[in-house]
Formats: structure tokens, sequence, C-alpha cells
């Protein structure tokens, strides 16, 4: 195993000294797939973050092959470096406040390797083509995944390891989900386009097997995001006559009680994730309430839940994961995290909106409507894992960010 990675990486290394966006590609690609680490004498080391690190120096490397070289241009990299920068300051006026911990001291310690993977694609993709091979690179990770699970046996609710993806049944269906979006999202006429739409369609059958519900619903919010920004004009009046048509049904539906009761039923039934979420966000109010400002602190969200999650039944146990990033900002950055969620929300959807309007409904880039679409992924998702305090997610999340700035170029 050791022996093939070794090799690997070196293949991969060449690749991406040469080629750096198919170098940057095979690496999301890798990420996607493989979500557990290695073991190395009793040392758990993640290949792929390594990678990571070493194709931030990829154009310093170039340079040094080949000095004739002009120099790398970082214009495009300082607007998106921005928005990480405020993540780390709220995290750090937040600990200065609310006190440190040794759960903050390890987060500090992950920033400097969750900053690489979020300005990866701005540092070194240019091109609306360099974009979309990286697109292409996700949903040949997924297309993967999926081609494995014959071989490896589908996971359950109870598989929980594993190196692969495949050995985690929620993880599993985020991926394929969100990449059976973005094969939608790049699917062009022709040929092409029908391939590339019948491989979202695999991967769309692969995600609801999964039976995951932050799947679906992050998936649906996403295949709609992108359905609207590539419908032509006339398909657009269309759905807004239709929604008009329906918003009276919808209105009585809901003064009657026919949603909001099997809602409730849903959400407090024993036994729930969806119980349990629910009350990770009235624990995470109770901590704001407490501490409005700053938060708990960072990194304290989980040892200062004993002294407030007092008849909160679903979370008599020690909680391990808020797995809801919105929660856990609240509850650990307070205000401070609520301000630095939304400058990132202004900030990205302010390029979105400009990338929008310098192109033509109906003939939209294919990676603007992936963009798109993987930001309101990554915006449901965060209501069911935690994207804000994994590489990977701050890896789409830059992707995500960098875009319309492709665009516009």
């Amino acid at each position: 195993m050791i022996a093939a990675m070794l090799l690997g990486g070196i293949a991969l290394a060449l690749v991406g000294l040469r080629w750096p966006a198919l170098g940057l590609g095979l690496a999301a690609a890798v990420d996607l797939v493989q979500v557990g680490g290695v073991s190395i004498g009793g040392v758990t080391v993640a290949p792929e973050s390594f990678f990571f690190l070493y194709m931030a120096s990829v154009p310093f490397l170039q340079r040094l092959v080949n000095d004739r070289l002009p120099p790398h241009s970082t214009a495009q990299l300082w607007p998106i470096a921005a928005l990480f920068g405020a993540f780390a300051l709220a995290c750090l006026l937040s600990s200065v406040l609310g006190g440190m911990s040794p759960a903050a001291a390890q987060i500090y310690a992950r920033l400097p390797l969750w900053c690489v993977f979020f300005l990866s694609a701005a540092w070194l993709l240019h091109t609306e083509r360099d974009y979309l091979l990286v697109i292409r690179a996700l949903v040949g990770g997924a297309l993967l995944l999926l081609l494995l699970l014959p071989f490896v046996g589908f996971p359950t609710e109870t598989d929980q390891g594993g190196m692969l993806r495949t050995g985690y049944l929620n993880p599993l269906g985020h991926a394929l989900g969100l990449c059976a979006v973005l094969a939608y999202s790049i699917a062009g006429s022709g040929r092409a386009g029908l391939a590339a739409r019948g491989i979202g369609l695999l991967l769309g059958c692969g995600m609801l097997a999964t039976d995951s519900r932050g799947a679906l619903l992050a998936s649906t919010a996403a295949f709609l995001v992108a359905w609207w920004t590539k419908a032509g004009p006339e398909l657009r009046r269309r759905a807004k006559l239709l929604t008009w048509a329906a918003a009276p049904v919808l209105v009585v539906v809901a003064c009657t009680g026919l949603i909001s009761k099997p809602v409730h039923a849903f959400v407090t039934q024993e036994r729930s994730s969806n119980l349990y979420r629910v009350q990770i966000a009235q624990l995470s109010w109770r901590l704001f309430t407490e501490s409005p400002l700053s938060g708990t602190g960072l990194g304290n969200f989980q040892t200062s839940s004993a002294l407030h999650s007092r008849s909160l039944r679903a979370l008599t146990d020690n909680i391990v994961s808020a797995d809801n990033d919105y929660a856990r900002i609240l509850g650990e950055l307070g205000i401070l995290g609520i301000l630095f969620l939304l400058f990132m929300c202004v900030r990205v959807t302010r390029g979105y909106r400009q990338a929008l309007r310098a192109t033509t409904p109906g003939a939209r880039p294919p990676i603007l409507v992936s963009g798109a679409a993987l930001a309101a992924f990554l915006v449901v998702l965060a209501l069911f894992e935690s994207v804000l305090f994994t590489p990977s997610g701050w890896f789409l999340l830059g992707l995500c960010a960098a875009i319309p700035q492709a665009v516009r170029r």
C-alpha cells in the first residue's frame, strides 16, 4: 500500500508540475475518494494534504526549472484570501475574549492547511478551462466511488471506518449528490452533454440509495439553482408563473397544519438524528445568549455543552460533533461568527451577481452554473455536516468563491 502510494504520489507530482490545473483536479478527486488517513508508524497521515501543499509550491518550482517564465499572478488571490482572513480574525477574537482552550489550539494548528486548501483554486487556476478540468475531475472521482461499491459493498448506517468514502454512508451520499449536480451543470449539447447527464443520473441514483437526508436536501437546492442559472428567459417565465399559481395552494396547506404536524412529528421522534440536530440548535442558542459577542470561544462547543444541555434529551451523551456549522459558529464565535458568515455571503453573492449580469441567460458558462450550484449545496450541507472545519470543505468553498473572477476575466 505504501509503495503504491509513493509511486502514485511521484506520478501526481510530475503531472502537477507540468499541468497545475490537472494536478489540482487529481488532488481534488483523491480528496473526494479518500477521507481517512494512512497509518504509518503509529501516526495517521493524510496523503492528499501533502499533495495540496506541494501543489501550492508548483508556481515557484516552475520558476526554478525555467527562469524565463513570467511572474505568477496573484491579483485574483487577495480577494479570496480576505475571506479566510475574516474567519481567522473571528476565531482569534473569540479565543481572546472567550479563553484559549486546548481544542482552540488544535484548530489554530490546522488553519494553515485549511488556508492552503481554500486558496489553491485561485492560486493555480486561471482560465475557465482550468476550472472545468477540476470540476470534471471531481465528477470522475465520484464515478469511481460508485464503481467501487459492487466490490467493497454498500455501506450501512453503522459503518464509520476505512480510508475511502465508501465506508461512510452519509459522506458517500454527499459526494455522489454534489457531483451529480456538477455533472448536470457542465452538460452541454450533443453526445458529450448526453453522457454528462447520464453520469449525473447514475450518481443521483447512488445518492438516493444512501438515504442521506442532508445529501438529498443539499442536492435538490443545488439542482434548482443550477437549472435556474442555465434556463433561458422562456423557461424562467414559465417557472415564475407556476410558482405564483402554486403559492395560494401552499399557503392553504400551511395554514391547515398539513405540513407542520408531520414535520413536528418527524423531528421530535426519539432516537432520531433530526431531533438531535434540532436540540443542537437549541443548545447553540443557549450558549449564544450567555455570551453573545464572542460565544463560548473557539473549540469550546463540546466542553461547554454539559452545563447547558439540561432538558435536551437527545444530548445526554457526550457531544462528539455539532453536525451543524451554523450552530457551532453561533455557539463558539457568537456575533463575531455571524459577521464572518454575512461577510462571506455578501462577497460571494456579489461576485456571482456581477458574473451573471455579464452573461446571457440560456448561455451561461458551465463553470458559472457549477459554482452557483456548489454554493447552494454548501449552504444547505452546513446544516447537516461540517464544512468550515474540514480541509475538503475549505477547498470547495475556495473553488466556489474563485469561479466568478475566472468568468469575468
